[in-house]
């Protein structure tokens, strides 16, 4: 939907200056020809496109670098893990550190919790990142199906859900914790 908004905006206000900043994966242009062709049709109307390399394994120890200072063994496992994906990266440090799982020493470089195993921790992918938070959310809300059906019907709904909407797809027990759960 986005893709096409913006299409239509600078087809509409060619005297107009437009400035959209994209981040949009390879893959995912290769995978989907409608939006390649709308990135295609905004470079024709004189946007610039400039295409970026995967970060390689510096690139993202780099990037885990500035977010946070992770003790280096730990940095080494998150870039080798990470392939270049800065955004599972992050999800990655932000999940570590709601579950408290970060700890910092007295340089205030952050390792995992001594009880914490990074081999058992380090997901495989963003994927399966993701459905381990799910499946963690779902059953800390006290009602793990209720709270799956909720999250399959919000999906249904689109990428943003009113909280209103949301509200009358789950019972009003499940709706507080979908709610604040982050995911919108």
């Amino acid at each position: 939907e986005a893709p096409r908004l913006v299409l239509q905006g600078a087809q509409e206000g060619k005297e107009k200056r437009l400035l959209v900043l994209a981040t949009i994966r390879s893959e995912d242009l290769s995978a989907d020809p409608k939006l390649a062709q709308h990135v295609e049709q905004l470079v024709q109307l004189g946007a610039r496109r400039i295409d970026l390399p995967r970060l390689d394994r510096r690139g993202t120890e780099s990037i885990l670098k500035e977010m946070l200072t992770l003790a280096p063994d730990l940095a080494r496992k998150v870039a080798l893990r990470c392939e270049g994906n800065p955004l599972f990266a992050r999800q990655l440090l932000q999940e570590w550190a709601s579950r408290n799982w970060l700890v910092p020493d007295a340089n205030l470089t952050y390792d995992l919790a001594p009880d914490v195993d990074p081999d058992k921790v380090l997901p495989a992918d963003a994927e399966a990142l993701f459905l381990n938070r799910i499946a963690g959310l779902a059953e800390a809300s006290g009602y793990p199906s209720e709270f799956l059906d909720g999250l399959h019907r919000a999906a249904l709904a689109g990428i943003v859900v009113p909280a209103e909407m949301l509200e009358q797809l789950v019972s009003p027990e499940v709706f507080p914790f979908l709610r604040g759960c982050g995911l919108w």
